[in-house]
Order: C-alpha cells, then sequence, then structure tokens
C-alpha cells in the first residue's frame, strides 16, 4: 500500500509540473513577442565606390614597410592597453565557466566527529565517566531541474558575453595597429618636412648672401629686400623648431603605443612614404557587417541580453530541486560503512509574493534589449557609413593631392620667371620672394596631401578590417611588478 501511495503522488507530480512547464512557455512565448518591435536596418546592395586589390587580415603588411611590420608586432605583444583587453577575456570566460556550473549537478561531503562523556553514581565504586565516540559520513547533492531553461539562459547570456569580448579584443588590436600605423607616417612625414624645411633654409641663405653681395657691389641697393630676406629666413627657422617639437611628441605617443617610455623606443629610420596599392574591394555590406569585429561584439550583446531576459521571465516560475543525501553513523569507525541512510527529496518552490521585485526585473531586463538592439541597430549603420566616409575620402584626396602637384609645377616656372625678371631689372624682390614663399608653402603642403592620402587609406583599410588569430603575449604578475618597480625606481 505504501509503494501505491509513493507512484500515485509521483504521478500528480509529474502532471504538477507538466502543467506549469506549459504554462511558463506559454507565458515566455507571449513577453518574448513584445521583444524587438522596431525593424532591423536595412543594407545597401553595394557601396557606392569599390576596388579590386585583395585586402590581407594584417592590413598594414599591405604598406611593404619592414619598419612598420616590426613595430606594429611589437605593439599586439607589448601594448597594456592590450594586455588589458586580454584579462577581460579571461575575466569573461572564468565567468561563463561558473555560470555554466549551476546547470550541473552539485555534490558535497560532509564528515563529523564528537566525542561525549557522562557520569554515573555507583554506590560501591563512586563516580564512573562513560565515553562515548561518534563517526558520520555523508554524501549530498543537489540539483535544480531546468524546465522554464533559467539556468541555462544564464549561462548562455554569460556565453554571449565571452563571445563579446573575444570580439572587443579584436576590436582593440585593429584600432592599435591603425594607431601605430598612423602615428608612424605622421612621425614619416614630419622627418620629411624637416629636411624640406632645411633645403629651404640652406636655398634661403644663399639668397641673402646674393644680396648681401649685391648691396656691396651696387649703390642705392634697397636696404628693405635685405630684410624681406632675413625675416623669410628666420620664420623658416621658427617653424624648423616647432617640426622638431612635434617630431618628439610623436615618438613619445608611439613609445605609449609600444608599451615602452619614450627613452627605450629603439632606433627608428623615418624615410620615405610608402607607395599605395589601387584601392581594395570593399565586398557587400552584409559581409562586412559579419565581419567587423565591433558590430559582432554588439550582437552577442544583443544575444546576451536576451537570454537574460528569459532567465527573468523563467525566475517568475517554480523552482523544483532534488537533493539526493547517503549518510551512515556509527559509534565505531570500522563500522561507519555498515549501514547506510538513503534520503530523496523533491522541493517545488512557486513565488507567491515579493512586491513585484520579479516583475521589475523583467522590465528592465526587456528594457536592456532593446537597448542592446538599438545599439547593434546603431553600429550597422556606423559600420556602413564609416566605409562610404572612407572612400570619398581617399577618392577626393587623390584630386587634390593632383591638383596640389600641379600648383607646385606652376609655383616654379612663376619663380623661375619672377627670378629671370629681376636680374634683367624688370622687377623687384618683393615679387621674387612671394613667388618663392608660395613655391615652398606648396612644397610642404604637398607632403602633408601625401600623408593624408596613407591616412586616409589605414582608415579604408581598418573600416574593412576583420580581425585576425592572434596567440596571448602575457606576462607573469611579478615580472610586471618588476618592469613598474624598475620603471619608478628610474624616475624618482
Amino acid at each position: 500500500m505504501g509503494f501505491r501511495t509513493y507512484f500515485y503522488n509521483l504521478k500528480i507530480f509529474l502532471f504538477l509540473i507538466f502543467v506549469l512547464s506549459f504554462c511558463g512557455c506559454k507565458a515566455q512565448t507571449l513577453w518574448q513577442n513584445r521583444i524587438l518591435p522596431d525593424p532591423a536596418p536595412v543594407l545597401p546592395d553595394s557601396f557606392s565606390l569599390s576596388g579590386s586589390e585583395f585586402v590581407s587580415q594584417k592590413f598594414w603588411e599591405d604598406f611593404s614597410d619592414p619598419q612598420l611590420d616590426l613595430l606594429v608586432e611589437q605593439a599586439l605583444k607589448e601594448n597594456f592597453s592590450l594586455k588589458a583587453a586580454w584579462d577581460r577575456l579571461d575575466q569573461a570566460q572564468a565567468l561563463a565557466e561558473k555560470t555554466g556550473a549551476g546547470a550541473k549537478p552539485s555534490f558535497s561531503l560532509s564528515g563529523e566527529t564528537y566525542r561525549s562523556f557522562a557520569y554515573d553514581h555507583d554506590p560501591v565504586s563512586g563516580n564512573k565517566r562513560t565515553y562515548t565516540s561518534n563517526f558520520s559520513l555523508g554524501l549530498a547533492a543537489s540539483y535544480e531541474l531546468d524546465l522554464w531553461n533559467r539556468v541555462s539562459s544564464s549561462a548562455r547570456a554569460a556565453e554571449m558575453d565571452l563571445y563579446g569580448k573575444e570580439h572587443d579584443l579584436r576590436t582593440a588590436a585593429i584600432t592599435l595597429a591603425s594607431e601605430v600605423a598612423e602615428t608612424w607616417y605622421a612621425l614619416v612625414n614630419n622627418k620629411l618636412q624637416t629636411d624640406l624645411i632645411r633645403e629651404q633654409i640652406a636655398t634661403d641663405q644663399e639668397y641673402l648672401k646674393s644680396l648681401q653681395l649685391r648691396k656691396q657691389l651696387r649703390s642705392g641697393t634697397e636696404i628693405e629686400d635685405l630684410l624681406r630676406q632675413k625675416q623669410a629666413l628666420e620664420s623658416k627657422r621658427s617653424d624648423l623648431l616647432t617640426l622638431v617639437k612635434q617630431g618628439e611628441i610623436l615618438r613619445h605617443s608611439l613609445a605609449l603605443l609600444l608599451g615602452k617610455t619614450p627613452r627605450s623606443l629603439p632606433e627608428l629610420k623615418p624615410d620615405r612614404m610608402p607607395g599605395l596599392r589601387p584601392m581594395p574591394d570593399t565586398g557587400l555590406p552584409a559581409e562586412l557587417i559579419r565581419r567587423r569585429p565591433d558590430v559582432m561584439s554588439y550582437e552577442f550583446s544583443l544575444a546576451g541580453a536576451h537570454q537574460r531576459l528569459r532567465s527573468a521571465l523563467a525566475d517568475r516560475f517554480p523552482k523544483i530541486s532534488f537533493s539526493p543525501l547517503v549518510s551512515s553513523g556509527s559509534s565505531q569507525i570500522s563500522d561507519l560503512f555498515s549501514d547506510w541512510l538513503v534520503k530523496l527529496s523533491a522541493d517545488l518552490l512557486q513565488p507567491l509574493f515579493d512586491g513585484g521585485s520579479r516583475k521589475a526585473e523583467v522590465k528592465r531586463n526587456l528594457a536592456l534589449t532593446k537597448e542592446a538592439f538599438h545599439n547593434y541597430s546603431q553600429a550597422v549603420l556606423s559600420a556602413v557609413s564609416e566605409v562610404e566616409t572612407a572612400l570619398v575620402n581617399e577618392v577626393s584626396q587623390n584630386d587634390i593631392t593632383a591638383s596640389i602637384q600641379k600648383q607646385l609645377d606652376l609655383s616654379r616656372k612663376v619663380e623661375e620667371q619672377t627670378l629671370h625678371r629681376y636680374r634683367n631689372g624688370a622687377s623687384d624682390y618683393l615679387r621674387v620672394l612671394e613667388a618663392r614663399s608660395l613655391r615652398q608653402a606648396l612644397e610642404g603642403k604637398y607632403l602633408f596631401a601625401q600623408k593624408q592620402k596613407i591616412s586616409f587609406r589605414i582608415s579604408l583599410y581598418r573600416t574593412l578590417a576583420g580581425g585576425w588569430t592572434m596567440e596571448k603575449q602575457d606576462l607573469s604578475f611579478s615580472d610586471r611588478e618588476k618592469i613598474i618597480y624598475e620603471y619608478l625606481d628610474k624616475y624618482e
């Protein structure tokens, strides 16, 4: 009769579980229909411009610059901000493992021993102390029946966070490589501008000597021409000082990106601007969205928010858990494993009144899911817009650079004609100085335009990049402490 009653109660219990599960799943479906009411952003069929050149994953290698390759590889290994991104990835992985453990049964082993004594009064022998030893050992387990995917949804949310951190790491690496390339070619441009200014200063000094000679040999030579030439020469020297200062600042910025102090920066030879390969193939906007790690990070954030909403919904429904227990106890340790007690219990917990706490948590997670969706939509549109902007910048900069080249060629001809007229006495020196100043300014402007072409190409590569496989280059904590203390000792 006892077994019949047990199985009858078990059938009722299982039927109750089925009914609650059906109602819970139905309620979850009704709530999920309220998620993401806005339409997803519509992508164009193609970009307005596109090239045909294939871009390697490590886009900086397309510049064929061994020095840049070395700098980027050093930055990817030594930059501390990137190392912090690796640490955040490790945290997300540990959290995913911790959260996923909730879906598995937990076991705990307990043991206890104690000794007690009592006094017995004997009329003959007097008081007698009696000792009693007790030993116990138990194995307990606990497992929650995840009917409404509360636990598994939390685990999947942590897993989505992990994937998001992986793409955040790739985004950080792409950004770091872009910053190193941009800083390096800014340093190259600074070196070329500095060399140009020095050449112009040398030329102006020759003209100054010529004017001083003309003043000694010809009577009535205006002192004004000499003063103008001295002023132009001094202006060039001021520009040179500014460029030297900017070069030092760029070196400091590059050292920071490489995880080094300015004094420990390796010797660099910024001597040339690279030639650009043809415009890269942009591919399709839909392909770009699946390739860009920053957009994918937002997508995983949306997936994680959705899973947390499911978990919050399931938290409003009954929780069913099983707690089997196996224990044994004895007054003799040798008899501890002789007798066992096995206990199996099932708990059903249905929240009745919590002041609206769980309902508010569902609303909060619903709002978070909508926010994640809107952030993802904005990231998609921003990615497409960034590519279009980079394409326009590159094409327009090519035209601007060609125009400056034409202006420079014309300014040289004007300078030659003006200088010829001045030597023949048909023009004053002011017009010569103006023509030379214009030509020198255009030379610097042309170098800057060349640098801007490189910057816009780096920007285009960055907007199209999808990341690459990276190996973690980490330091032990003691090594990091050693570096910090050496740095502090050096600059105290």
